[in-house]
């Protein structure tokens, strides 16, 4: 039987819920359980779709870069993105929709004597 809308995050630990049965390791979550709980991604879930987060802008904080990372990159832990910088990331996760850049300009010869 398939849950529509699908999960958006996959619980990495047992979390307690005073308000409900809670959750354990495995359990799929919607996004706004994971956001009243106030859980971390990549400490306490997983994303569980690729299309959770949208790409940030270049000038977004680092923490929503690291966030976005970890939705994209499954095989990134917490760890791995903490330790790379804002331009790390935007190089690994380039703009899909950049234009690219124009074709270098040919240097120009000397003026002949």
């Amino acid at each position: 039987m398939a849950i529509y809308p699908p999960f958006d995050y996959i619980a990495l630990r047992s979390i307690p819920n005073d308000l409900a049965a809670g959750y354990r390791a495995g359990d799929g979550m919607y996004k706004q359980v994971v956001d009243d709980l106030g859980l971390v991604l990549g400490v306490d879930v997983k994303a569980a779709r690729p299309d959770l987060l949208e790409r940030p802008a270049d000038g977004a904080p680092p923490a929503a870069w690291r966030d976005y990372a970890l939705v994209q990159d499954k095989t990134l832990t917490r760890a791995d993105v903490d330790d790379m910088t804002r331009a790390d990331l935007i190089r690994r996760f380039p703009d899909p929709d950049a234009k690219p850049d124009p074709a270098p300009k040919k240097a120009q010869s000397p003026p002949k004597p």
